[in-house]
């Protein structure tokens, strides 16, 4: 196997992992909506002068809704982690072995010690416990799985359907509209998505990056191909060689996609970058027949 070959498995490993998480994610938000509608159908109905069944404007559905969305959301979010952060965990794991393999390929040998210390710094960077997979409290992940800010969102729209004498059955349209969304717009679907695209890529870039580190390796290849919806950043820099404080300096500048308060080591593009650094060694750049520190045109 060569390094040509290694990629493309990564690369399939990331998209088959990614689309495998989205998936899971997706189930997590169907069941999160049908214990919201759930809640509904417990609350005290009624009926306005025109016959439109209604939430009463009480004390009681105050009470329930407040306390049983809280509850239901977090018992499904709670329900669903232990299986989906095993799967993360397992794949963390791959592509960390994906990118030891791919240094030895390039002629390094790599300790037991500097391997461990790898895993380490990715899982902690997340909020995953190295050892046992689990989410550490105050983490990363912890926040993206706090769920509190949707469900105040989701309380807030039913106090203001009650209030308002909205009949049951519009606001349940309305509601699974702002809720699911058609093409990942509902609220639900912007709080898990974006994340989920792009958490296996900057794993990935995190592993490469740290093993760079350790080799003292300070240039590489923007490597990718060219799509669609390639954004004009990436096009500009697309199998070309560059110093790390080229690299850098790209920071500073703005684009189309590009996440606030990035590492572009890590995030390359931006949301949803498909493009990888793939990081080689001072004496090896100049020898690849490749500009460096030059851009193309978009």
């Amino acid at each position: 196997m060569n390094e040509e070959e290694l990629r493309r498995l990564m690369d399939k490993l990331i998209d088959s992992e990614t689309e495998s998480l989205q998936t899971l994610i997706k189930r997590m938000q169907r069941l999160l909506y049908d214990s919201t509608t759930q809640t509904i159908d417990t609350l005290d109905l009624g009926f306005d002068v025109t016959g439109k069944t209604i939430i009463q404007n009480n004390l009681s559905n105050t009470k329930k809704i407040g306390t049983l969305i809280n509850s239901r959301m977090a018992k499904v979010v709670n329900d669903a982690k232990p299986s989906l952060f095993k799967r993360i965990f397992n794949v963390f794991k791959r592509i960390i072995a994906y990118t030891i393999t791919g240094k030895v390929l390039q002629g390094y040998e790599i300790a037991e010690d500097d391997i461990k210390d790898i895993e380490g710094k990715i899982f902690f960077r997340y909020g995953l416990n190295p050892v046992t997979g689990e989410i550490i409290k105050g983490s990363y992940f912890d926040a993206i799985f706090d769920v509190n800010p949707v469900s105040a969102r989701v309380i807030n729209d039913m106090y203001k359907a009650m209030q308002s004498g909205q009949g049951v059955e519009d606001f349940k349209r309305l509601f699974r509209s702002a809720f699911l969304g058609q093409v990942n717009n509902g609220y639900l679907q912007q709080y898990f998505t974006r994340w989920s695209q792009d958490l296996y890529m900057q794993a990935d870039a995190v592993a490469n990056l740290e093993m760079a580190n350790r080799l003292g390796q300070n240039h590489a290849i923007y490597a990718g191909t060219e799509k669609d919806n390639t954004r004009c950043f990436c096009i500009e820099r697309m199998n070309r060689i560059y110093t790390r404080e080229e690299m850098i300096s790209w920071n500073k500048l703005s684009w189309r996609g590009k996440i606030p308060n990035g590492n572009v080591l890590i995030d390359r593009g931006g949301y949803n970058c498909r493009h990888t650094l793939n990081w080689i060694s001072d004496e090896i750049a100049p020898l690849l027949n490749k500009p460096i520190n030059e851009y193309g045109v978009c």
